[in-house]
């Protein structure tokens, strides 16, 4: 395995040719497009808003990390692309593509709160803030005060992503904005996801509410949450849940890691798409980043750099991050999202930090 210090150099090499990619493609087309390294393989109009806020996390955390000021001005010229091809003027919403009709993507509005947090964090801005505060009362609207409803499948199944990338989101506003409501929506939040989604058997974070007749468990999102909740504790919220009859569960994420390591992970280093998946599965980038990032959170130096190597054996091509790979590690698929840069520099932001 290698050391942390040779560790950096490829990891490096990765996030400046990323950088590189997403700089070029903002340059030339004025917007990151859904694929970097294939520009004009959807076009504008396809082209979600997703992409631009997720290149505004990693061009940020990317000027943070490394000084480069043209990171933090091309954030700023995705924020001014969304305010002016993905904001539906009329009805005072947001639009998942350019010029659309008003959304219902959670998903999608958890992204605007949490990039425009950032952005707030190194502008400053009023005009920011005005925007954080109207995302924030719209997902209040749709999605708080009813429970989630438009979340539901037709079988009345609720999925838990978009609801921890709220959470994420929530946390960023409180941490940058410092107002406390951002923190009390994340503590309510916190305790509904837990009370629909927790398994205490398995120790896992379900995929589908109890609705769901069979359970699905990702990995890769229980790697997830328990980063979020070493954030969430780090930020002073409260992380006991009220459950029935008066009793309190006391989430503790290194069980929940343990359990995701047993069950998700197998003995070549790849974490599973899928508890229940095999060896004949396809093996995405996300899930060994969350890892990764967990363990960088952590402090647990030997098992963020097991999984490191894993990541770097397996998932960097010409300095470019590679999506999806087989269990022996080979891909056939050769684009380059624009939404990766997200869990890319999310992780490994933390190398550097130390």
């Amino acid at each position: 395995m290698q050391s942390p210090i040779e560790q950096i150099k490829p990891i490096k090499k990765l996030l400046d040719h990323y950088y590189a990619s997403l700089i070029q493609a903002i340059t030339v087309y004025g917007y990151a497009p859904e694929f970097l390294n294939k520009p004009k393989e959807k076009p504008f109009s396809q082209t979600r808003a997703l992409s631009q806020t997720r290149s505004i996390f990693f061009l940020l955390c990317y000027h943070r990390l490394f000084g480069v000021k043209d990171a933090k001005k091309a954030a700023y010229l995705l924020y001014q692309k969304l305010k002016n091809d993905y904001y539906h003027h009329g009805a005072k919403d947001w639009c998942k593509y350019p010029n659309d009709a008003p959304m219902d993507d959670l998903y999608e509005y958890a992204f605007l709160l949490f990039s425009f947090s950032h952005l707030y964090n190194d502008y400053k801005e009023k005009v920011i803030l005005d925007d954080i505060t109207e995302i924030a009362e719209l997902i209040k609207a749709k999605y708080l005060e009813v429970d989630f409803i438009s979340l539901k499948d037709e079988k009345g199944v609720i999925c838990q992503n978009a609801m921890m990338h709220l959470f994420e989101a929530y946390l960023s506003a409180y941490e940058y904005t410092k107002e406390s409501h951002y923190k009390l929506h994340a503590e309510q939040l916190l305790a509904n996801i837990i009370r629909r989604f927790y398994d205490e058997e398995k120790l896992l974070i379900k995929e589908y509410d109890s609705t769901c007749e069979n359970a699905l468990y990702e990995p890769g999102h229980s790697f997830e949450w328990c980063s979020l909740i070493l954030d969430a504790k780090r930020l002073g919220l409260n992380t006991n849940i009220e459950l029935e009859h008066n009793k309190t569960l006391t989430i503790d994420e290194k069980s929940i890691v343990q359990s995701a390591e047993h069950l998700g992970v197998l003995e070549n280093g790849l974490v599973k798409p899928e508890i229940q998946s095999g060896s004949n599965d396809t093996y995405r980038i996300w899930p060994i980043l969350e890892q990764i990032r967990y363990y960088a959170l952590a402090k647990d130096a030997h098992k963020k750099d097991a999984a490191a190597a894993v990541f770097i054996k397996n998932y960097i091509e010409n300095n470019n991050p590679v999506e999806y790979v087989n269990y022996q590690g080979i891909s056939d698929f050769d684009k380059v999202k624009s939404t990766t840069g997200y869990h890319l520099i999310n992780t490994f932001q933390h190398f550097f930090r130390g």
